[in-house]
Formats: C-alpha cells, structure tokens, sequence
C-alpha cells in the first residue's frame, strides 16, 4: 500500500512540483494550502509524513505542529520541515516540537525525496548520478522569449525540445513529433490550450501524453476547467524555471 504524504505549503507552485515528484516515486499525496487545512487534512487523511512550510496563513508551522503533537491521532506522524527562514531558532523550535527533519528552501527534489525515505525507514540505495535520456519535450507558447526561456533550461538538463507558436502548430508538431510531453500555453492563436487538451485527450494514441499548462491566468476556475479537461500539472506565469524543471522530472522521471 502507498505511503501517504501531506504536503503542506502555501505557494502553490512547491506543492505542484513536490507533489509531481512523489507521486512519480508512488506515493499517495495529499496538499494544504494554510494552517487550517494542514491540521484538517492530517486528522482526515491520517499522513504516514508531512512536509510543512513554517510561513503561511493562519498561524505557521510552529502553530500547526503545536495542534498535532497535542493529538493522540498525530503526536507520533513524522514532520519535515520546509522553510525559506532557515534561522537556527526557528530549527531549535521545530526539533523542540518534534521535526524529524529541517530542509531550506531553495531545495533539491531528489533531497527531499532522500529525507522522505530516511524518515519513513524505507530502503534507500545511495543515489546514481542520473544519466538524462533525450525525452521529448514540446514547448507552446506565442511569446518566444518564454519558449526560449524553456528550452534553453530543458535542454541544459538533456531533453530534446520541439517549439510551436499557436495552437495549430502545436497540434501538428504533436502529431508530427509524438513527444513525450507538452508545456502549453492557454492563450495562443489559433486553437487555445484548452481546446489542445481536449483534442489530444480524445484521440486514442495520444490521451497519454502529460500536459503541463502554463498560464498567466490566475483565477481558479480557469485552472481547474484545464485540468478537468486533462492536464495533469499546471505553472501560473511569471515562473520560476527550476519550478516547472522539477514537475517535467517528476511526469516523466524513469
């Protein structure tokens, strides 16, 4: 059975990117947004681990491991902590209270991963050097400077990159390249993102191909109608290309 992982983090975009990474490693992920939800979500959820972000809305991380350390349910449910403060009072406290572990931010993926299986006790063999294999990459967005932005970290990191610059080419190019996933834009000519989606997600060969949106769209229901149509991840612009770096590893890490 899965181990189930609380993800707790009030950037959106860190709980995407941590969250497409653990469930590439299987695991059962479960995200708050706030202190609030956090404390809702490990009495209803039962995580066998969390993650948790120290600033938030209402009230931190110091405030939710004082709520589940006062918990029978929760006392004993290993906790990580992530911070962008890491001071070493802030490290005195959260040991104080119980962490098993302390991670600053900016962080390395494959480190958490690592710390993650040290604290639920899991095997971990000593990680390889990672040998990149020239997975393909369709890149689409109307704005060059943002496609180049892309590919020029895509390919440091060794993936092939195929660019399109209105929804058209990008269905082309999908068909033309069958890459292994897509970074779509939502507003493009021609033929939107969402409609991109829909058209892929219903045609046989190509359903599975993982599509991560990017979008400078910021209301909610404009990322849930992409996601319900298909899209599997989504970075709201202006972006950090570590971010989306790490969701393109975790869709289709080996």
């Amino acid at each position: 059975m899965a181990k189930k992982i609380l993800i707790v983090d009030d950037d959106q975009q860190i709980a995407s990117l941590l969250a497409s990474r653990l469930k590439a490693n299987h695991y059962e992920v479960v995200a708050a947004y706030d202190s609030a939800q956090a404390v809702a979500k490990a009495f209803s959820e039962k995580p066998d681990l969390i993650l948790l972000d120290m600033k938030m809305p209402g009230g931190g991380g110091l405030s939710v491991m004082e709520h589940l350390r006062n918990s029978a349910d929760t006392a004993l449910t290993p906790i990580i902590v992530i911070t962008a403060y890491p001071s070493l009072e802030i490290q005195r406290q959260a040991k104080k209270m119980g962490a098993v572990d302390f991670i600053a931010k900016p962080f390395d993926a494959e480190d958490v991963l690592s710390r993650i299986q040290k604290a639920l006790g899991e095997d971990h063999p000593k990680m390889k050097r990672r040998v990149h294999v020239a997975k393909k990459i369709l890149v689409v967005d109307d704005e060059p400077r943002i496609v180049e932005l892309v590919k020029s970290r895509l390919e440091k990191n060794g993936y092939s990159v195929i660019a399109a610059y209105d929804g058209q080419e990008a269905l082309d190019k999908t068909y033309q390249e069958d890459p292994d996933l897509i970074v779509l834009d939502i507003m493009l000519p021609k033929v939107d993102g969402y409609q991109i989606v829909k058209t892929l997600r219903a045609d046989e060969k190509y359903k599975a191909i993982p599509i991560v949106m990017l979008t400078g769209r910021t209301l909610a229901q404009d990322i849930k109608m992409g996601m319900d149509l298909g899209a599997v991840s989504y970075v709201q612009k202006p972006f950090k290309p570590d971010v989306l770096l790490g969701i393109i590893q975790g869709l289709i890490r080996k």
